[in-house]
């Protein structure tokens, strides 16, 4: 059985090819489509935070509205929104699950290194 996040990766993979985004893109068409992807995680990524109280003072410094209180489960149809364009940009770059899992695992080690010596 495949892995959860190898199944994902694999649906949004064909979710993509019926919409023409595949390896045959040429490079121009490939880097408009990244530039897409970017600029829609960015939009979502901003979605997200609108559905936290970032702008409560009672949890930010310099906050200003006392009635931001956010929805916890839109937040969280945001983080896949924004999950689905992370995909689609490994899709672009033809990264692997296996080789995110890889480079994740790399950086996290630099990350511990960098915290243990008071990065």
């Amino acid at each position: 059985m495949m892995d959860k996040f190898d199944l994902m990766f694999e649906k949004q993979r064909k979710l993509q090819a019926k919409f023409g985004i595949n390896d045959a893109m040429d490079a121009s068409a490939k880097q408009k489509y990244i530039n897409q992807m970017m600029l829609a995680a960015i939009r979502e990524l901003t979605e997200a935070l609108e559905e936290t109280p970032w702008k409560n003072p009672q949890l930010v410094e310099f906050g200003w509205k006392k009635t931001s209180t956010g929805s916890q489960e839109l937040f969280k149809e945001e983080l896949v929104d924004v999950f689905h364009f992370f995909m689609n940009l490994m899709i672009a770059a033809e990264m692997t699950p296996e080789e995110l899992w890889a480079r994740y695992q790399a950086k996290h080690q630099v990350n511990l290194e960098r915290r243990s010596g008071g990065y």
